[in-house]
């Protein structure tokens, strides 16, 4: 149940959050996945591919790269595997931004949501589950449910998960994390009730948990249950991409492999190869009537 940072740890990384937040004018308030929309703003590329746990023992949950080169454009990139549950997705977005806030120069890569190890990653974890819900925002919630009182180990495990729900599809953090959260914050102190919350199946159908979560609002509830399996790229890295093609001589077929990484053709574009044979009927229709 204990924190995996310290107390002055957990501060500084409070502070940086609200530092973060005031700084891309956000609020204190529920972000979700307005964070694609901050990743769009802070020009890093996001990149979505599947990687199923069924055929890789260890699949990656995310990775941030950082191509940085004197006289060169700085390029950004956050991988993230769309197998993983939205929420769980929205989560490693967040916990890679630390990354690129603490200027990594290089490649970082996370196995699985709660990266074990180094106190590097227990702090990028800290960050994103902050950074989603903040301390105030939480603290919050609780004082204005709960009488102004932050203890919630007297409250009935129905009244918990209700809460929890509600936390759940407003900031849309993983179940898991907004438990953490809630010991981090000190309104769960006893070890029973904490593990009463921790042992719930909160994506299985069948639980108390999920049926509660559902009847508030079932669409979003599902979506982030849902593993996408999304295959793209934002906007701003495919308009790179063809722009290097338009610039620099690349190979149409090159651009053609690049672009079916992320599900696209060269059709959506506006563009074909040339060895098209569509197009070429197109081109010598237009000369057969320029001839006549």
């Amino acid at each position: 149940m204990n924190s995996q940072l310290n107390h002055k740890e957990r501060y500084e990384m409070e502070k940086l959050v609200e530092q973060k937040r005031n700084m891309y004018n956000l609020g204190m308030g529920p972000l979700g996945d307005g964070i694609l929309q901050l990743t769009e703003h802070l020009n890093i590329n996001v990149i979505f591919l599947p990687k199923d746990p069924k055929t890789d023992d260890n699949p990656l949950s995310a990775i941030y790269l950082a191509s940085k080169e004197k006289g060169n454009q700085n390029l950004f990139f956050i991988g993230v595997n769309s197998a993983q549950h939205y929420d769980s997705q929205l989560f490693s977005i967040a916990h890679e931004l630390y990354h690129h806030f603490e200027d990594t120069d290089n490649v970082h890569l996370c196995q699985r949501m709660e990266c074990a190890g180094s106190k590097r990653e227990h702090r990028a974890n800290q960050f994103a589950a902050s950074f989603l819900l903040p301390d105030k925002s939480l603290k919050e919630e609780i004082y204005i449910k709960n009488n102004y009182d932050l203890n919630m180990d007297n409250w009935e495990l129905p009244a918990s998960l209700r809460f929890i729900a509600k936390l759940h599809l407003d900031y849309k953090l993983p179940y898991k994390a907004i438990v953490h959260r809630l010991v981090e914050v000190g309104a769960i102190k006893d070890e029973i009730v904490f593990q009463a919350l921790w042992s719930q199946s909160a994506r299985n159908e069948t639980s108390v948990y999920y049926k509660i979560a559902m009847s508030f609002d079932q669409d979003l509830f599902m979506l982030l249950n849902k593993q996408t399996h999304k295959v793209g790229a934002n906007a701003r890295l495919l308009d790179y991409m063809l722009q290097n093609f338009e610039s620099s001589g690349v190979e149409i077929d090159e651009l053609a492999e690049d672009l079916s990484l992320f599900g696209k053709t060269i059709g959506e574009f506006g563009l074909a190869d040339e060895n098209d044979s569509g197009m070429e009927d197109l081109m010598r229709k237009l000369k057969e009537e320029d001839e006549g």
